[in-house]
């Protein structure tokens, strides 16, 4: 059927429906052979085989559109085959019209689709008023009413569970892509939240840094201005020996507070960086 990342979704799902199709002539084949309907048999038979060529196309080849024109104008003549070597509105040919009109609603593009409405339309619509106007053109088709009854019998269900089949397979995989988003859409969401809190803890640290480099403009000016001020007093005034050794002391003790303090700061920037 192909693999979800190989292939769009409408692809695998008619490669999916392709097989269904292949098992419902498997059944019809033999039941019309039975029923002595060998024309229609041998009709289906080539009609399984097209469905067979279908698949490897769109399995392998992804040429499931193509494909499915082929099915579309394939459809229409075997129905019209079948209604008119089947007992015509007797048999069962009209209600396979509406297993056929899902899967091109369901698989066509929107340019074909409103050709296949109005095509299953006229198709119908048609065969009926040809019967009404020549019923000779329709052939019996059954050797006895218990093969008609056993035809309409089969078919039906056997239409009801393909139609079935079908949508389940396309609501599943609705539900998975559907669940596919959403989870896309959390993850998206939870990112998106991360990243929120990122800019907020950086907005925070900006912040604290900011009032950092403003605490550290205010401490560093006052020792940095009684340096100034003691080396001032030094170059310009003659003191005693005794009171300029207690200003070079302060001021000693003033340029090693300031180294401390840029060194502090330093391994600070440093943890900064490293992240820690």
């Amino acid at each position: 059927m192909g693999k979800p990342d190989a292939l769009p979704r409408q692809n695998r799902g008619f490669n999916v429906v392709s097989i269904f199709a292949f098992l419902l002539l498997a059944i019809l084949i033999p039941l019309d052979w039975y029923l002595g309907l060998t024309e229609i048999a041998i009709v289906l038979l080539v009609t399984e085989g097209m469905l067979l060529v279908m698949y490897i196309l769109s399995r392998y080849r992804g040429l499931y559109q193509m494909g499915l024109q082929v099915y579309m104008a394939w459809s229409y003549l075997l129905i019209t085959f079948v209604f008119l070597y089947n007992g015509g509105s007797d048999g069962p040919a009209l209600y396979f019209f509406l297993l056929s009109y899902q899967l091109i609603i369901v698989f066509a593009s929107e340019r074909l689709q409103p050709a296949g409405m109005v095509l299953h339309l006229i198709f119908p619509v048609g065969l009926l008023v040809l019967e009404y106007i020549n019923p000779s053109i329709v052939m019996a088709g059954y050797e006895a009413e218990s093969g008609r009854l056993m035809d309409l019998v089969t078919s039906l269900p056997i239409i009801v569970i393909s139609i079935f089949l079908t949508t389940r397979y396309l609501r599943r995989a609705y539900d998975r892509e559907r669940a596919a988003a959403e989870a896309r859409a959390k993850l998206i969401e939870h990112q998106s939240e991360r990243i929120k809190n990122q800019n907020r803890l950086l907005q925070e640290a900006n912040r604290e840094k900011l009032g950092l480099i403003s605490i550290l403009g205010h401490d560093l000016r006052n020792p940095l201005n009684a340096i100034t001020g003691t080396l001032e007093i030094l170059s310009k005034e003659v003191l005693p020996p005794g009171q300029e050794r207690e200003l070079k002391e302060d001021l000693l003790i003033a340029a090693r507070s300031t180294s401390d303090l840029l060194n502090n700061v330093l391994s600070w920037v440093l943890a900064q960086i490293n992240g820690i």
